[in-house]
């Protein structure tokens, strides 16, 4: 609501001014010369408050807003409103006007809490309000009788300060207008009293003192809401680089809570965080750049003008390209992070085990050793059928035996060290229905297992020439069924134990770089029973599966029992090919240690592997 009154001075009465406004363009303003005219007969009193209080009761005191004369009186017309830092007095309407209207302004309305700027000196303060000069008492409660002292509660000003000789202490004065003479202390006596310059340092601390009323409230209020954001921000960054870097953790979480996430991440994060953000920050900084500018006394024009305002234009700069970096923190967090924490947890992770393998080739492995007298090879995996028919009547369609459909993974790699001329050839049989394994030497490379793989994707008409070959059982076993329930996969023929392998068969593409293999280096027994297979005392098979439960970490040591010797990997930022790292012998010669590459047995537990993963892309067109 508008004042009932006009905006000139006016002798009746009228309600409280603090809840209406006059706009600024309707307060009427006097002419420059009624000003000076007024302005010949100010008061020359020494003290800066007395000459306030005398011109205020002779009608001489200029409004610096409508040029009008602050008088006093009883009613709110007269309420007046004082600067606390240059102590301008002016009429409070014409003050309440002039807040009123650098609200409106754009950029203002973002910072929500109201606030304004002086019009003599700028300096920054909360909504004007109506009070005495000590802001003890509002207008409604002062002396109606005061012509004395226009504007005084008659109270002790109590406002603190510092004396000449710069102890604190409070002013013992009536409430008044202008500065106060702060009284020293007994403890003042005979010291010198400070001298009337300030140090360059105390000039500093004395402008940073002076910072305008509620600045620091407003200020900590913007930076509780950024700090309150970006502390939630930071727990569900966390929690999004665990779920998407460490997927063996969360295997209950598939393909729809990561459509969620990205969801949420887009419309909150996006259209909600990022734009709030961005206003809190350009309000933090816009009030840490005013008062920097305070500080380093960089708003006077008085001296070195070129150099302050090139370092006012410097410093919104860097203030600029600070509050960009802390805005992006997030973005680069959830765009990068996984990644980076990827990155981390693989580097190392095969340090040790030489040997790598590409896995996601699927039939033709490549394999490539870190020692340097080891040369790369080439492996195939196969499927072959080989049923046993009964003479006139054919194979038995209810009954399966052991290696009537199987996957070979064939291997001719050089001898090692002095025999490197000469090639070994091996082959690895796989018989999943049937859970069996056998190790198989031949006299010569597997040509048909090799065309079988990847020859005949190729060409359907041209065959290329085989030979009979020679195998010879080198060694057989089993391996154990695998479920929700028993995740971990045992050799016990080889002592080996398949960490997680229900995850490798069953799980997400994510969860198959964190798959331990190990040996136990622990004696074993064979049971009584004939044809059983071996198994470990039941106390080391407890302890063996206590490592197997062990979560994934690429750098815990493991029992020494239990060693490490095959890991599969994906290196990189963020998830790439996945690779299989394998340990290799090794043997000293001339005190030098020299590899002999990967041991047959550990081929075993990979031929498992890559059959199940074929096997499963077969049935389910997955890897």
């Amino acid at each position: 609501m508008k004042f009932p009154w006009p905006a000139s001075r006016a002798d009746s009465a009228s309600s409280d001014p603090e809840a209406g406004v006059v706009p600024l363009e309707n307060i009427i303003r006097l002419s420059t010369e009624t000003q000076r005219r007024n302005g010949f007969r100010q008061s020359n009193l020494p003290d800066h408050g007395d000459r306030i209080t005398e011109d205020i009761k002779n009608g001489n005191y200029i409004c610096s807003i409508c040029l009008d004369s602050v008088t006093h009186g009883d009613t709110y017309e007269y309420s007046i409103w004082h600067c606390l830092s240059c102590y301008t007095v002016t009429h409070f309407r014409c003050a309440k006007s002039w807040a009123q209207a650098r609200s409106r302004t754009a950029f203002s309305s973002i910072r929500f809490l109201e606030s304004w700027k002086c019009p003599s000196c700028s300096n920054e303060i909360l909504e004007p309000r109506a009070r005495c000069w000590c802001q003890k008492k509002s207008f409604r409660s002062l002396e109606p009788s005061n012509n004395e002292r226009p504007n005084s509660c008659l109270d002790i000003c109590d406002r603190a300060g510092t004396c000449g000789h710069g102890e604190e202490n409070t002013c013992t004065k009536m409430c008044h207008p202008g500065p106060c003479n702060i009284p020293c202390k007994p403890s003042c006596a005979g010291r010198r009293v400070l001298p009337p310059t300030p140090t360059g340092w105390e000039r500093f601390w004395a402008r940073i003192h002076q910072r305008p009323a509620g600045s620091v409230r407003k200020f900590i209020f913007f930076f509780s809401i950024f700090f309150v954001i970006y502390a939630l921000l930071g727990v569900w960054l966390h929690y999004h680089i665990q779920w998407w870097s460490k997927p063996f953790k969360y295997p209950q979480l598939g393909d729809s809570h990561i459509i969620a996430e990205i969801m949420v991440l887009i419309l909150v994060g996006v259209f909600v965080i990022l734009p709030l953000n961005c206003i809190l920050l350009a309000a933090l900084f816009a009030d840490l750049g005013s008062f920097l500018s305070v500080a380093f006394n960089l708003n006077s024009r008085e001296t070195k003008p070129t150099r302050k305002a090139a370092m006012k234009f410097f410093g919104r700069i860097l203030l600029f390209l600070i509050a960009l970096g802390i805005w992006m923190l997030p973005i680069l967090g959830f765009a990068g992070g996984v990644d980076i924490a990827w990155y981390n947890q693989m580097k190392d992770s095969c340090n040790g085990l030489n040997t790598r393998i590409d896995m996601d080739t699927m039939t033709k492995f490549t394999v490539r050793s870190l020692s340097p007298n080891i040369a790369p090879y080439d492996m195939y995996l196969a499927s072959h059928l080989d049923p046993v028919l009964v003479p006139g009547t054919g194979n038995t369609t209810n009954t399966t035996n052991p290696f009537e459909y199987y996957q070979r993974l064939s291997i001719s790699r050089p001898s090692p060290p002095p025999l490197s001329r000469d090639y070994e050839h091996i082959a690895i049989d796989i018989d999943i229905p049937s859970r069996l394994y056998r190790i198989l030497h031949l006299n010569a490379s597997n040509a048909e297992n090799e065309y079988m793989a990847l020859g005949y994707k190729s060409s359907l008409t041209s065959l290329p020439t085989f030979h009979p070959l020679e195998e010879t059982i080198k060694s057989n076993g089993s391996f154990s069924e695998v479920t929700k329930k028993d995740k971990h996969m045992l050799i016990p023929e080889l002592n080996i134990g398949i960490a997680n392998m229900y995850s490798f068969i069953y799980g997400s593409p994510e969860q198959k770089p964190f798959i331990k293999i190990y040996q136990n280096q622990s004696p074993y027994w064979r049971s009584s029973a004939p044809g059983s297979p071996t198994s470990l005392f039941p106390m080391d098979l407890l302890l063996f599966n206590k490592t197997l439960n062990e979560p994934w970490d690429s750098k815990k040591n493991t029992p020494k029992d239990h060693k490490l010797v095959m890991r599969t990997a994906s290196f990189g930022h963020g998830r790439q090919r996945l690779d299989m790292c394998m340990k290799e012998d090794t043997e000293f010669k001339k005190g030098i240690e020299v590899s002999k590459g990967v041991s047959e047995e550990f081929w075993v537990p990979f031929a498992i592997m890559v059959a199940h993963r074929e096997r499963m892309y077969e049935m389910e067109g997955r890897k």
